[in-house]
């Protein structure tokens, strides 16, 4: 239903333990309803430098001091685990790197 009905527990038990004399035809139904009328949201990808910069301004952003280099290529090591040159994969790899860092400097701290 991509989340634009609600949808309860009920409507994966048997067929007619709610009633429902014909359960496909009224998920086929909501799912048209999805279809016809759903937002679509994109997840674009672009080029490395495209990423590249938005993965700077993320750890900009955030006040994170690293060196641009190990930087480069540890948010270019990031996109080839993770699939794509997005802002999604922007975004994860800094809160990655940022909890990482974080994570280090309370054990050199404590």
């Amino acid at each position: 239903r991509r989340h634009l009905m609600p949808e309860s527990q009920k409507d994966n038990l048997p067929v007619y333990s709610a009633g429902e004399l014909h359960p496909t035809e009224t998920l086929e139904e909501k799912m048209s309803l999805s279809d016809r009328f759903g937002l679509r949201i994109g997840m674009l990808n672009f080029d490395a430098e495209t990423y590249l910069d938005i993965v700077n301004n993320c750890i900009r952003l955030r006040g994170i001091t690293i060196d641009p280099k190990d930087l480069k290529s540890k948010a270019l090591q990031w996109s080839l685990s993770h699939g794509s040159y997005s802002g999604r994969t922007a975004r994860q790899f800094a809160d990655d790197l940022e909890g990482h860092m974080r994570f280090q400097e309370k054990m050199r701290v404590g």
